[in-house]
């Protein structure tokens, strides 16, 4: 687990802009790790060491994390694009970010993940299945509340937010990679995806992709270190977060189209994997996001000047 972010992280910007059709950033580079999440629309990312001779793509619920001093620059050419940046700072300018992140607990024991972690990684591109946008959110929510850096609990939610936030940054590349290295895995992953409304078992799952029960459970203890039903319950929970932002659909409408026999296990489902019910998270969300705007933000020169 990471310690002691305060001491070690500085997020230096936090931004939510909607820029309009036609954008085109000046190229430039910086000392900070930076994340872009898409919220809407289509951006395409130029890149490089020095020329931005390499290119990439974002849509909707995607986002790319860009390494300190890479040359880059955002263009768009949907009618809007909406996202968010995050911009991340290490107080110990001796120290580089792929040293660091490769030094945590948590990332040292994921060596899919280390080896596109070296010395010459300018950017990763991730898509989000781990609920990042909301927690990034929830680090522009705590940075715009009044006297943020003066108030001790603030910056301890802060801290536990970073923390998620780099968990889930990095957990959400481990999910692509490994998924996409395993066949038998990979079939399973989308049967889940299409079928978590049904009353799936190992049994059934592992006959599909034509493997014993405990050879599968064997291949997601290893790639995800989760087993077959942890990951379905993650896929009908993920689904159940996305309808109770998305829409008003009452609680046992949202359990049965997201696969739970009832509303009751729903919910204890719900409050063991988030700590809250579906109702508190539904109205947390909507507190969180009525009052965004899509001005540019920097609060933290105060916070790491008083740190």
């Amino acid at each position: 687990m990471i310690q002691n972010l305060l001491n070690t992280i500085k997020v230096s910007v936090c931004r939510n802009p909607v820029w309009e059709k036609g954008f085109a950033m000046t190229p430039h580079s910086h000392s900070t790790l930076e994340i872009v999440y898409i919220r809407r629309g289509v951006m395409t990312i130029y890149y490089g060491e020095k020329e931005l001779t390499d290119e990439i793509t974002l849509s909707s619920g995607q986002f790319a994390v860009l390494f300190p001093h890479t040359a880059h620059r955002y263009c768009s050419e949907t009618p809007q694009c909406e996202f968010l940046i995050l911009e991340l700072l290490l107080q110990n300018r001796n120290c580089s970010f792929s040293h660091w992140l490769r030094s945590e607990t948590f990332l040292s024991k994921v060596p899919q993940l280390l080896e596109l972690l070296h010395a010459n990684t300018l950017i990763l591109s991730f898509t989000d299945s781990l609920n990042v946008l909301e927690q990034l959110q929830e680090i522009h929510r705590i940075v715009g509340e009044e006297n943020f850096a003066e108030n001790p609990l603030s910056r301890i939610h802060y801290s536990i937010a970073l923390e998620r936030l780099l968990y889930s940054v990095c957990s959400c590349r481990v999910y692509y990679f490994n998924a996409a290295g395993n066949i038998h895995v990979r079939k399973c992953m989308l049967l889940i995806r299409d079928g978590y409304m049904s009353d799936l078992s190992v049994g059934s799952l592992a006959s599909a992709v034509g493997v014993s029960p405990s050879y599968l459970q064997r291949l997601f203890k290893n790639e995800f270190h989760l087993s077959v039903l942890d990951v379905i319950q993650l896929q009908r929970l993920g689904n159940a977060c996305r309808l109770l932002r998305m829409t008003d659909a009452k609680l046992t409408e949202i359990a049965a189209r997201s696969g739970f026999r009832s509303a009751s296990a729903f919910s204890k489902a719900f409050v063991k994997e988030y700590g809250q019910t579906p109702g508190d998270y539904r109205k947390l969300y909507i507190e969180r996001t009525k009052d965004y705007t899509d001005t540019p933000k920097d609060y933290f020169d105060t916070l790491t000047n008083n740190s």
